[in-house]
């Protein structure tokens, strides 16, 4: 999957990376203020759902580096057979 518009790439990363995590903040911690049910739950969800955001936005900008042959090779020869004795 690559995310043909930049703009979603934008809001789908801002959400995984600052959005998921600062509403379970919120979600625990007035959870634990006023009681609301299912604190723990409803923030390990939030996190959840951040991570699995995070993972589909990384593998499509790996991807997408991949077909427009943006990410750079990096060719390594093995000299072990040129190394000096002694």
């Amino acid at each position: 999957m690559v995310f043909k518009n930049g703009k979603v790439y934008d809001i789908l990363k801002w959400i995984a990376l600052v959005g998921c995590y600062a509403l379970n903040y919120l979600w625990v911690e007035l959870a634990g203020i006023w009681g609301f049910p299912y604190a723990t739950e409803i923030g390990k969800t939030i996190s959840v759902i951040g991570v699995f955001i995070g993972i589909l936005i990384g593998v499509s900008g790996m991807k997408y580096k991949w077909i427009n042959n943006v990410m750079p090779v990096e060719i390594v020869e093995d000299d072990s057979e040129t190394e000096s004795e002694g």
